[in-house]
């Protein structure tokens, strides 16, 4: 007697998975997930490095529009022969621009908090973010920031005394921008995880790094002189 497609006993006749094929078809699977993780991973690395050079390319485009509101002068130096200066009234790595409030308080006489407006924030409209590196995170607790940002307001630091670590008698504060002779060698702006928490950030221990002609590069921290074809000083 043959049986209708509707027939329940026909149905009940029809092949099931396995157990061995449900257990190839899971390994499938897994192998799949592991080809396409690498890759995704892969293309978010290279988004926020997109964003990141977006992010300095903006700021180097608001400081030259900052040039041109003060007759060409790369913000300020504080006085050199006290140590402390540059940090509590001198242009410091960090307070040309992004968020002014809500940062660590205590640091360098609350700097952080007490400079405002931050000279570059109002050539970018306020877009705070700007400043904010995609990648920013703090591999050590500090007072309970999770972020570079949020502990001092800024990913990006400025060259305001030539190479991190050395002598403070460098630099681009307080320069006269005609003074440069090198603008497309010269670094003005980098991402803080070559210096604060170096490879950490980025990929391949790189981060951004902008120039004083508005080009920016990705790339592992420069020497302190320009023997690698990029200049710290004027």
């Amino acid at each position: 007697m043959s049986h209708s497609p509707d027939d329940p006993e026909r149905r009940r006749a029809a092949p099931a998975f396995t157990l061995i094929e449900l257990l190839v078809v899971i390994s499938v699977v897994a192998l799949l997930i592991s080809l396409i993780l690498p890759a995704l991973g892969q293309a978010r690395s290279t988004a926020h490095d997109i964003r990141c050079g977006a992010n300095l390319r903006q700021v180097d485009v608001a400081l030259g529009g900052y040039l041109t509101d003060e007759a060409g002068t790369i913000f300020w130096r504080g006085n050199q022969t006290w140590v402390g200066d540059p940090w509590t009234a001198g242009m410091d790595w960090y307070v040309y621009g992004g968020r002014e409030t809500g940062n660590h308080p205590g640091l360098q006489g609350n700097f952080f908090n007490r400079l405002r407006p931050r000279p570059l924030n109002s050539h970018v409209g306020g877009a705070f973010e700007l400043f904010r590196c995609p990648y920013d995170r703090l591999d050590w607790n500090w007072a309970g920031f999770e972020a570079h940002f949020e502990w001092v307001g800024n990913s990006y630091l400025f060259n305001t005394y030539g190479y991190p670590g050395g002598p403070r008698d460098g630099g681009l504060a307080g320069v006269d921008v005609s003074r440069v002779a090198a603008p497309s060698l010269t670094l003005v702006f980098m991402d803080a995880s070559l210096v604060r928490s170096p490879g950490s950030w980025h990929r391949d221990a790189m981060g951004t790094l902008a120039f004083l002609d508005g080009h920016v590069q990705l790339r592992q921290l420069p020497g302190p002189s320009d023997d690698d074809g990029i200049a710290w000083n004027p």
